[in-house]
């Protein structure tokens, strides 16, 4: 996808986009880490999806590095809050005779995603162009945004919690 999409040398720019995200996700972490969370746990989760698919749409726009990297900061920083409320929030409503096989389950199934991320994107980056599969992509995580929203509007009566 780099190589079709930005059309750039690999070195350089690739270690960029790398540690952006994970810059942005790190210093997140290290923020929340000091911080007991949010009182609206949902309504955080799917704000901060809409940041992230914000970030593969604005990709998907542009092809200026520098732009790229501040999104991918971006990104890196709604990540990081998705997976510290998202756990926090298992572990308040995952029953405790269930956490260890829920979170061995999950684990799992987030690193089995991976691969297979990768092989389908890689396959159907042959018959669809980078920029229309970072569209598609950040469309499709902005709807579970909404999706995650509109629940937690009418189904959701107590979703706060101490991340600590």
């Amino acid at each position: 996808i780099v190589k079709f999409k930005f059309n750039i040398s690999l070195a350089g720019w690739v270690a960029s986009y790398e540690t952006s995200l994970a810059l942005g996700a790190g210093i997140m972490a290290i923020l929340l880490s000091f911080f007991h969370g949010f009182k609206k746990v949902y309504l955080v989760i799917s704000f901060s999806l809409f940041i992230f698919g914000s970030g593969y749409i604005l990709t998907g726009i542009t092809s200026i590095p520098f732009i790229i990297c501040i999104w991918l900061f971006l990104s890196g920083s709604s990540l990081a809050m998705i997976n510290t409320h998202g756990i926090g929030l298992f572990q308040k409503i995952v029953p405790d005779s269930m956490k260890g096989r829920f979170f061995a389950l999950l684990t799992t199934v987030c690193f089995a995603t991976i691969p297979l991320a990768y092989i389908v994107t890689g396959y159907v980056s042959k018959y669809v162009a980078p920029d229309l599969l970072f569209l598609i992509n950040g469309i499709m995580i902005c709807v579970m945004g909404g999706v995650l929203y509109n629940f937690s509007l009418h189904y959701s009566s107590d979703n706060s919690f101490d991340l600590l």
